[in-house]
C-alpha cells in the first residue's frame, strides 16, 4: 500500500481573513483545528486518494503574540522571525500552538478531537517533529517533560550530557536584522500579564515574557549557545537560524568525535517526546532537518517508539543525497523487533534495555546502539553461536527488495524493517509452535519460562 501524504498547513489552510504582510495575530487570524471539519476530511480522502494528512504547525513555537493570560510565556520579538514565527522554532515540545485553537485552555483537547476525526475518517495523523534545534526562548510551560538545559554545565563548550552546546564567556550579539524587528509582543486578550519573572529556560525575565515593557529591552544570552544551523559563533548572521538553539546528541563537531555511551541525555529527551506524541494517536513523524541529527540516534528512537506503536511511520527530511541510504535502511538489522516479534519467547528487555535470553543453552546479553551490537561474550563465541542465530550472513535488502514487488508485502517490509528470521534450535522451535497455538506472547513467555523452570538443567 502506498503512502500518500497531504501537507495542510493549519494556520493557513482555515484562515478566512484577508491577512496583511507583518500583521498581527489580531489582524490576520489563523486557521484553527476546528476548521478541519469530517466532510472536509472525507473529501480530501474521496478526491485524493491520500493515506496520510501532515497537519504543520501544530507544536507550540515562538511568535510576537502575547499568550502570557493563558499561562503561556512569551518570546522575546528579537528572537521571533516574522509576527507569526517559524513553526519549527519549539516553544514547548509537549504544547500545541495557541493560535490554532478556539479555546486556548482547551487547546490539547481540540488537538485530540482532529485526530480522532482525521482517523474515523479512515486516515492517519502524521506531525513534524523538530529534534535538531529549539527556539532560543524554549520553556517548557507545560511542565509535560524535562526542561532543556536545566542540567547543563554551560562552562563547557561540549560536554555530552548537556543539551546545548555553549561558547563560553561570550555572550550572543543577534544580526542587526533582528533587533530591527523587535517590537513588544501584540496581546492577544485584554488580560493583564503578570509582572516579569526569570524564564524557566534560564534566561533572563526580558528574554521570555508575556510583559511588553520587559520585551522591549535587549535580549541578552549569556553564555551564547550555538545556533541551530550548526553555527557556533556569537555572531550569528541574518542569514543563520539566529532564533534556534543547536541541540546536542553527543557529537563534538570541534574534534569530530562522538560520544553515544552512555546515551547522551538529549536522546532519551527526545524519545520522551516522540512517545507523547504517539500516546495522543499520532501515527507518523515528519522528522525535520533529520540528517542534522546523528543516524545513530534515529537506529535507536525508531526502533524503541516501533516497540510500542508497531505502525508508526517516521519520513525524514533529508537533502544530502549521499546520506539517503542511511537513513533509508536503518532497519538493516532492528534487534528488539526480531526478538520480541513473537519468533522467540526466552528474551526479556531489563530496566537498562538490554535484551537477555538463552542460545544453546547459554545465556546472553544484547544490546543495540545504531550500527553497533554489544554482545556479553567473546568475538569468537558471537561468530559459533549468536551469527548464525541472529542469521547475519543473509543478505536481507535483496529479498526484500524482491518482496517489494506486491504491495502488501511493500508495506510489511516498510513498516517492520530490520526483523531478521532467528536460526533457533529444531527443539525449542517445535516446542515454542506446539505451545503458541491460541496463545498471545505475553502468554506463551510465561508457560515456556515455567517450563525452563521446571524441568530446565539449571
Amino acid at each position: 500500500m502506498k503512502h500518500i501524504i497531504y501537507q495542510l498547513f493549519i494556520r493557513a489552510f482555515g484562515n478566512k481573513r484577508q491577512t496583511l504582510p507583518g500583521g498581527s495575530y489580531s489582524i490576520n487570524g489563523s486557521g484553527k483545528f476546528n476548521d478541519i471539519t469530517p466532510e472536509l476530511l472525507r473529501s480530501l480522502k474521496e478526491d485524493l486518494s491520500i493515506s496520510h494528512i501532515w497537519y504543520t504547525g501544530v507544536i507550540a513555537h515562538a511568535s510576537k503574540t502575547d499568550w502570557s493570560a493563558y499561562g503561556i510565556p512569551s518570546a522575546h520579538p528579537s528572537v521571533v522571525k516574522g509576527e507569526a514565527g517559524s513553526p519549527y522554532a519549539i516553544t514547548d515540545y509537549y504544547d500545541v500552538a495557541a493560535e490554532l485553537a478556539e479555546d486556548i485552555p482547551s487547546r490539547m483537547a481540540e488537538f485530540e478531537a482532529l485526530v480522532e476525526r482525521t482517523h474515523t475518517a479512515g486516515l492517519r495523523v502524521v506531525i513534524d517533529f523538530v529534534p535538531n534545534h529549539l527556539s532560543r526562548c524554549y520553556h517548557g510551560a507545560s511542565a509535560a517533560g524535562a526542561l532543556f538545559g536545566a542540567e547543563d554545565d554551560p562552562t563547557q563548550a561540549f560536554c555530552p550530557q548537556n543539551n546545548f552546546y555553549y561558547l563560553p564567556a561570550e555572550e550572543l550579539h543577534l544580526p542587526d536584522a533582528a533587533l530591527a524587528s523587535a517590537t513588544a509582543p501584540t496581546a492577544a486578550s485584554a488580560a493583564g500579564s503578570a509582572a516579569a519573572a526569570d524564564c524557566p529556560c534560564g534566561t533572563a525575565a526580558s528574554n521570555c515574557t508575556g510583559n511588553g515593557a520587559a520585551a522591549a529591552a535587549p535580549y541578552r544570552e549569556y553564555p551564547a549557545k550555538a545556533t541551530g544551523n550548526d553555527c557556533f559563533s556569537a555572531w550569528p548572521s541574518v542569514n543563520d537560524w539566529y532564533d534556534t538553539v543547536k541541540l546536542n546528541y553527543g557529537v563534538d563537531y570541534a574534534s569530530g568525535r562522538t560520544y553515544f555511551e552512555p546515551r547522551p541525555r538529549t536522546w532519551g529527551m527526545m524519545l520522551d517526546v516522540l512517545l507523547f506524541w504517539a500516546s495522543k494517536g499520532v501515527d507518523g513523524f515528519r522528522c525535520d532537518m533529520a540528517e542534522m541529527v546523528p543516524v545513530q540516534f534515529w537506529h535507536w528512537a525508531i526502533a524503541e517508539v516501533k516497540h510500542k506503536y508497531p505502525q508508526t511511520l517516521f519520513v525524514a527530511e533529508v537533502y544530502n543525497p549521499a546520506l539517503y541510504s542511511s537513513y533509508l535502511d536503518y532497519g538493516g538489522f532492528d534487534l528488539p523487533h526480531t526478538l520480541d516479534c513473537g519468533q522467540a519467547f526466552r528474551w526479556e528487555k531489563d530496566e537498562h534495555g538490554n535484551m537477555r535470553g538463552v542460545v544453546s543453552g547459554k545465556q546472553y546479553t544484547l544490546k543495540q546502539d545504531g550500527d553497533i551490537l554489544y554482545c556479553s561474550c567473546t568475538e569468537a563465541d558471537f561468530n559459533k553461536t549468536l551469527r548464525r542465530y541472529l542469521d547475519f550472513d543473509r543478505d536481507y535488502k535483496t529479498i526484500t527488495d524482491n518482496f517489494k514487488t506486491d504491495g502488501n508485502l511493500k508495506m510489511a517490509c516498510e513498516e517492520y524493517a530490520g526483523i531478521r528470521i532467528l536460526r533457533q534450535e529444531p527443539w525449542e522451535a517445535l516446542c515454542s509452535f506446539i505451545i503458541s497455538q491460541n496463545n498471545n506472547i505475553p502468554r506463551i513467555k510465561g508457560i515456556i519460562s515455567r517450563l525452563c523452570e521446571s524441568f530446565g538443567e539449571r
